[in-house]
């Protein structure tokens, strides 16, 4: 196995560390926090009042298959276009983790998932980094495809709300 092949399994590795902080924490924040969450973000209530470890789990899993078959499709086509697709979704990935912190300063109290965004962010940006140098990708391309993998991740990201909220 090459090096950056390595770098390919980071991306579902990272997904599961964070979000197993997001299912350990966020149901017992959200009951701990009721109050707060109604006043602050009423929407944010409205939806994950509902919120189970079941659905949320279903809800990671079925996002961590679609992680898993990015990067076996990369592994296993050698095809640019996968490639670049990957770090489209793994952009988005790392979006997301900005998110997160962005709450947490919104909020200005700790929201689960932060923790692991702190510490996931800083190699997430490093892997960009590293994948778009050692592989010369075009600027163009990059932003096109962070595009593509922000409407794909955002698009499977309702599928699994609906899953989670479904599976109650």
């Amino acid at each position: 196995m090459t090096h950056f092949n390595y770098i390919i399994w980071l991306f579902p590795l990272l997904f599961v560390f964070h979000d197993a902080e997001e299912l350990i924490g966020m149901g017992r924040w959200i009951e701990n926090n009721k109050e707060f969450i109604k006043n602050k973000v009423p929407k944010f209530y409205d939806f994950y009042q509902y919120h189970s470890n079941k659905g949320m789990a279903i809800a990671i899993l079925e996002e961590l298959i679609g992680c898993l078959a990015i990067c076996f499709w990369v592994m296993l086509s050698n095809d640019e276009t996968a490639l670049l697709f990957w770090w489209g979704t793994f952009c988005a990935f790392t979006i997301h983790l900005l998110v997160h912190i962005g709450q947490c300063v919104f909020m200005r109290k700790y929201v689960p998932c932060v923790a692991t965004s702190i510490i996931c962010l800083p190699i997430s940006i490093y892997i960009l980094y590293k994948t778009a140098i050692q592989f010369d990708f075009e600027g163009w391309k990059l932003v096109v495809y962070s595009i593509i993998g922000a409407i794909v991740v955002a698009v499977n990201l309702i599928f699994a709300l609906w899953l989670m909220r479904k599976l109650k």
